[in-house]
């Protein structure tokens, strides 16, 4: 720990600066088709987590002094910071300011503060945790963040999803942490239909998750009808689907919705699907063609890449007017948007060639009969953007057994696929280490 009066405080701000713009990074890159876990690790998390070292030597004065002002500055446009002064002292196992954050009713900066102590784990945190979470009635915002914390630190809470809640963000946080036990499925289904969607969805994939037949109709049923109100339904019904849930995707395709349907199609892993994709590969619309392709290469194993089977888009006449341009527009290219557009022609010869030695009667990821061990060697390997729904379909199958936080610094991922082989293939008694 570096003395007070020897503290470099401009070079501790930039430490912090760094350390949250990399998180930023880390995410983003977290849902790219160009990255995979490993390089991820070895760049923006690499560097972020070296300024986060920079700040535990700098140690505890200079963690809590930075936390103070970014609490006291919080700007809502640039959390960042504040995450990664948080992230700073839970490495230092300085827990006492982040905690009277996460109880506090009116901190506008707690989300933030929430995220930051989510990005590492420590068992005296996590015991703290437990017993603040399930003794005393706490305020719906904070309870809100308590749960968020305990499905990052994997604690099962007991039963956390009452019947009076309110809060969307709360049923959303408590439904997601009863993924893995402790909620009344009554309860659940109950919200299925909620107003809000994104509790309703949630309530959807936690049923899923608990096994009720209510859920997976509903799964199809909203993901079909709505597919920009229920994303991850659409995409999860072509993951667990059967051949009508096939059916009615294929038929999805022919309309607005046709992007989300071949990304849910890919999932599906039909080779009869295929052909349906091969039409679209030079669709009009540039999103479409390259959800296509993407559709192509998770089922086919066949990538598109820089070098192979794409093109280079083409160039837009003009930019819009400063009158028409959308100012709120997401200037930050969604894992989609990233995503290559294929050559056609490239990637039907390389179909034309290989097809007969994909077996139809098989559900398959990469070219290979989809089953547990592939789906986990794709969430080491795979493309990041593709990890997603696979962790999630994974979760599903497993009842919640196997999970996996696709946005988790990669040495928790990687501790948490490692418990998830383990308890997909256990190792026979007296076999093995």
């Amino acid at each position: 720990m570096t003395p007070e009066h020897l503290i470099l405080w401009d070079v501790v701000e930039e430490h912090l600066e760094e350390a949250g713009f990399l998180n930023t990074a880390r995410l983003s890159a977290l849902n790219d088709p160009e990255y995979t876990l490993r390089e991820v690790a070895d760049g923006p998390e690499a560097r972020m987590l070296a300024h986060l070292d920079g700040l535990v030597v700098a140690g505890p004065v200079a963690a809590r002094r930075l936390f103070a002002k970014q609490l006291d500055g919080f700007d809502e446009d640039r959390p960042e910071d504040l995450v990664a002064a948080s992230a700073a002292l839970f490495l230092l196992r300085d827990f006492e300011p982040l905690r009277e954050v996460l109880l506090s009713e009116g901190c506008s900066g707690r989300a933030a503060v929430v995220e930051g102590c989510s990005l590492f784990q420590d068992d005296d945190f996590s015991a703290w945790l437990r017993d603040v979470a399930q003794g005393g009635a706490h305020a719906p915002q904070v309870l809100t963040g308590l749960y968020a914390l305990a499905y990052a630190h994997e604690l099962q809470l007991g039963s956390t999803l009452a019947g009076g809640y309110e809060s969307a963000g709360l049923l959303r946080a408590a439904l997601r942490l009863g993924r893995y036990g402790g909620v009344d499925l009554s309860l659940v289904e109950g919200l299925i239909r909620h107003e809000d969607a994104l509790v309703c969805e949630e309530a959807v994939i936690t049923g899923l998750h608990l096994g009720s037949p209510l859920a997976w109709r509903s799964c199809h049923e909203l993901g079909l009808a709505q597919p920009r109100a229920y994303p991850r339904l659409l995409l999860l019904t072509g993951a667990l689907g059967d051949q009508a849930e096939l059916g009615a995707l294929v038929e999805l395709v022919s309309g607005p919705h046709a992007a989300a349907a071949f990304r849910a199609l890919g999932f599906s892993g039909s080779r009869s699907a295929v052909p349906t994709i091969l039409s679209a590969l030079d669709h009009a619309d540039l999103r479409v063609a390259k959800c296509a392709g993407e559709a192509f290469s998770t089922i086919t194993g066949c990538e598109i890449t820089d070098d192979e089977r794409s093109l280079e888009e083409p160039e837009e006449a003009e930019p819009p007017d400063f009158e028409d341009d959308d100012l709120d527009a997401d200037l930050v290219p969604s894992g989609e948007d990233a995503l290559l557009l294929p050559d056609a022609d490239a990637v039907r010869a390389w179909w034309a060639q290989h097809q007969d030695t994909l077996d139809p009667a098989e559900r398959l990821l990469g070219g290979q009969r989809k089953e547990p061990a592939l789906v986990l060697k794709a969430l080491s390997d795979a493309p990041t953007h593709r990890r997603h729904l696979l962790a999630l379909e994974l979760s599903v199958r497993s009842g919640g057994a196997a999970r996996l936080d696709t946005y988790a610094v990669t040495g928790w991922q990687e501790e948490q696929l490692l418990r998830a082989t383990r308890t997909l293939f256990p190792i026979a008694p007296g076999v093995g280490a």
